[in-house]
């Protein structure tokens, strides 16, 4: 039975009076547009969107910034998307007769497939060998047994494109593993999907639209073709494929195995005449080379050497990667180029929305998702980003000033150089410091972005700093006494606990005077 992603209600959409509606891919436009997407899984959520802006940029790409903008307000009709996806139709197939989306075209039992269960499709699960020794102490077994065509689809997608390194043969995405998802974000479905679809005009930034059928079906679409094993390591470049199959890679050989549903799907809970609990593999599918740059994640670039996409982790929500991800942070070695979504939409102003997951390896530690505002830049790009990178510089230092005040006034001697900095007493209070300091830098933020000429506002930006230098100094001030009155300090050690607050507190002040952050001595 056949199951197709452009015909099937098989999207959670979530709509302006807060109801979850299923919905077809053509319908995220209509008299009632959905204001986003609503599905069980968080990274879900962030795979969908993709998969979204992936469709519309190889379906339904705009010819022109002009022709982007102004749908962007004006979106098409739900009958002018179901034409241009009609083209695109038999690549969809979720079931039944290959070419399947997101499934190897030519597996057959020749070629000894595992059988594994249909819980391995998601990233966190634990594997075989951790199940064997009764590792699985934090993310069980057997809680996924039963998927729905709708999460199965969703599962595929989000394994192939943020895939981790999984052991031998298993290989990664073209970002490699857990890489960062950047998005802008707008007011409903279609304008945070809109802004991120490039235009056709490569003059203009965009992206090269495919020539027809024959091209979608051996160097867009992975799955339409056979597959390019990787038994030797063999590698697929960028020159390889065309422009549009960054949406679409397929790093891993799979196959789902469909049969009649004996009960709900243990993601969602609904029910479906059709279900997955198992699928085939096999090792050494796509094995992608390290030029590739995925329009909707953030690299780092430095001369000489191929582009590094930017992972998912667990401090990303600090402010201190806010520059990188939304503007990028020019540097003379080495510098990050924000996303090309980002970069041809975020300058307007507006929200970023960033999300990925933290790996280690093969291991999901968490997901880490986050929303950083944009802000409209009147003046030059160059001043506000070296005075916005001197408040991270600044706020960095006071934040190690801090923890490692912390450090001497609450650790014992003997044990100060084995504490780390991620014991949840040092790593708490890290998280707290950039919390407290978020606001203030994000009003300084649009405030710099609102100043249109270095030298008519030198002034101003001089008051932010001493601004910027008076927050971090108050705060780094009361972190400090709230975690030692929390600690608990004993009387012998209260003078040395005092002592360490004198000099965190004069360090401060000497790092910030010398970034005009703090008054200078008087005369």
């Amino acid at each position: 039975m056949k199951y197709n992603l452009l015909d099937e209600p098989w999207l959670p959409a979530l709509f302006g009076d807060g109801r979850t509606e299923w919905i077809r891919p053509w319908e995220i436009v209509g008299d009632d547009p959905p204001v986003g997407l609503n599905p069980q899984r968080a990274d879900f959520r962030a795979a969908l969107m993709e998969f979204l802006v992936g469709l519309l940029q190889t379906a339904f790409a705009p010819a022109d910034i002009r022709a982007r903008d102004r749908m962007l307000d004006s979106p098409p009709g739900q009958e002018a998307l179901r034409e241009a996806f009609e083209a695109h139709r038999e690549f969809f197939n979720l079931f039944g007769e290959r070419p399947r989306f997101m499934q190897d075209l030519t597996m057959n039992e020749a070629d000894k497939p595992k059988l594994n269960k249909a819980a391995f499709l998601f990233i966190e699960q634990p594997g075989d060998n951790t199940e064997k020794k009764n590792k699985d102490l934090f993310v069980k077994r057997g809680l996924i047994k039963t998927l729905c065509p709708a999460c199965a689809a969703s599962a595929l997608y989000t394994m192939q494109v943020f895939s981790p390194a999984g052991g031998r043969g298993l290989r990664t995405s073209m970002r490699g593993g857990g890489p960062l998802s950047t998005l802008c974000a707008g007011d409903t479905l279609w304008q945070s999907l809109w802004l991120n679809v490039a235009p056709a005009n490569v003059r203009q930034g965009g992206i090269e639209p495919a020539s027809g059928r024959e091209v979608l079906a051996s160097r867009v679409y992975a799955w339409a073709a056979p597959t390019r094993t990787s038994d030797k390591n063999e590698q697929v470049h960028p020159q390889d494929m065309h422009p549009l199959h960054a949406f679409w890679g397929m790093p891993r050989r799979i196959v789902l195995r469909e049969e009649a549903a004996q009960g709900p799907c243990h993601v969602c809970g609904r029910e479906h005449e059709l279900a997955v609990r198992e699928f085939l593999s096999r090792p050494n599918g796509y094995n992608y080379g390290p030029e590739w740059v995925h329009p909707l994640t953030p690299y780092t670039m430095e001369q000489g050497k191929p582009p590094l996409s930017i992972k998912g982790r667990s401090n990303i929500d600090a402010y201190s990667n806010w520059l990188g991800v939304v503007y990028g942070e020019p540097n003379a070695k080495r510098h990050m180029h924000a996303a090309l979504c980002v970069h041809n939409a975020g300058r307007r102003g507006g929200r970023i929305g960033v999300a990925g997951y933290d790996m280690a390896n093969d291991k999901a530690r968490q997901w880490c998702e986050h929303v950083f505002p944009s802000f409209a830049l009147l003046g030059d790009e160059a001043t506000f980003g070296a005075e916005v990178r001197g408040m991270v510089a600044a706020a960095d230092q006071v934040r190690r000033n801090l923890l490692g005040a912390l450090k001497d006034a609450l650790v014992h001697e003997a044990g100060k150089n084995q504490a780390k900095t991620d014991m949840s007493l040092f790593e708490n209070a890290n998280n707290m410091f950039w919390g407290r300091t978020e606001a203030t830098f994000y009003d300084n933020a649009a405030r710099l972005a609102a100043l249109p000429d270095r030298n008519a506002s030198l002034s101003e930006r001089d008051e932010l700093r001493l601004v910027w230098g008076r927050v971090l100094l108050a705060e780094s001030s009361k972190l400090f006494e709230e975690i030692a009155e929390r600690f608990g300090i004993p009387p012998e050690r209260m003078e040395r606990c005092v002592e360490a607050h004198r000099r965190m507190k004069n360090y401060n002040i000497k790092h910030l005077r010398g970034m005009e952050m703090y008054p200078p001595r008087e005369a």
